[in-house]
């Protein structure tokens, strides 16, 4: 029999490739995967560990970290509180009257007081005159209508002091050297006006002032008396004081804040120097050393003035630390914004 050959288009033909089989397919994908995963386990990416080293490092507001050799490189200062006392007191606002009115007023009556004696003295002479018939009626007359009108004259211009001064000024047997040291702004006199409603039922011992452009320094004063007259805009109880020296300068017309002491139980707390508080947000605020290297900022209501600082009656307690050198760079440190490198 004859055997057939293929033909030549068969034989050129290319064989199929074969296939692999599925489950053999499906295995390698997982080894790949597999090798993926343990790859990013094992080498995590630089932003990932930026990111945990940041976490590691944030604290909450108000709160500063900082260590130890850090804190002596800024010469931190830190102290305990002390407890401190002050009389009861209430709030008042003021300015420094003009002395010029009151100069004016003291020297016209001493004139009229001059010219009253020598009238007197002229009405006695005539007088005597005049028993002696030796002058007229009609002098006599003028003369003790002279003395009268001087008399009266003087007897105004103290009236006039009293209602626009007081009486505790107008009675004043040191009134001539008062004069003298008000024109020459060794001493002031202040009129401390309250709100409406407010005032001691006695009288105030005494007031502590404070120059609103320099709020941690304080004079004390002596009680004058009420004013003579009612503010027509504050409606308020009015008093007049006089300070012992001028250390704060004061000028005419100085706007002044005023704690007048009411006597009775005096309020306590603690003693936060003045250097150790820092205004922010409209607040004022105290950083407290809370460990070894951790610094909170707490408000803190300021209470009556007293020397170096102020009375805190509540949020901070005796024996705190706070930080009274160095509590503005605490501030600092704890607003600087946070800077992080991009991915």
């Amino acid at each position: 029999m004859k055997r057939l050959h293929p033909t030549h288009g068969a034989s050129d033909a290319p064989k199929p490739r074969p296939r692999l089989p599925a489950r053999r397919s499906i295995a390698c994908v997982l080894i790949l995967l597999a090798g993926c995963s343990d790859s990013g386990d094992h080498e995590p990416s630089e932003s990932q560990g930026r990111t945990q080293e940041q976490t590691s490092q944030s604290t909450s507001p108000g709160t500063v970290e900082l260590k130890t050799e850090i804190q002596s490189a800024l010469h931190l200062k830190i102290e305990p509180l002390r407890s401190a006392s002050a009389p009861q007191e209430i709030t008042g606002y003021g300015r420094v009257l003009d002395p010029a009115p009151l100069a004016a007023a003291v020297s016209e009556w001493a004139a009229a007081r001059a010219a009253s004696g020598a009238s007197e003295q002229e009405f006695e002479r005539v007088r005597m005159l005049q028993k002696q018939n030796t002058a007229s009626v009609r002098a006599l007359q003028a003369a003790e209508a002279a003395a009268v009108r001087d008399r009266l004259l003087v007897e105004s211009i103290h009236d006039r002091i009293a209602l626009s001064w007081g009486r505790a000024v107008s009675r004043r047997d040191d009134l001539t050297g008062l004069i003298r040291a008000l024109t020459s702004q060794d001493r002031v006199i202040i009129r401390v006006q309250l709100p409406v409603g407010e005032g001691p039922t006695g009288r105030p011992q005494g007031a502590r002032i404070t120059a609103l452009t320099e709020p941690g320094r304080t004079i004390e004063t002596q009680f004058l008396g009420p004013a003579p007259g009612t503010d027509p805009q504050l409606q308020g109880r009015g008093f007049l004081f006089l300070t012992r020296d001028n250390s704060l300068n004061l000028t005419p017309g100085s706007a002044v804040s005023a704690s007048l002491e009411l006597g009775g139980d005096a309020q306590r707390g603690v003693l936060l120097p003045e250097s150790a508080v820092v205004r922010y947000d409209t607040r004022t605020w105290a950083y407290v050393q809370k460990g070894a290297t951790t610094f909170v900022r707490m408000p803190v209501s300021l209470g009556p003035p007293l020397p170096g600082g102020w009375l805190i009656m509540q949020g901070l307690r005796g024996a705190e630390r706070v930080v009274t050198q160095g509590a503005q760079v605490l501030l600092s440190e704890e607003l600087k914004p946070q800077t992080s490198l991009p991915d």
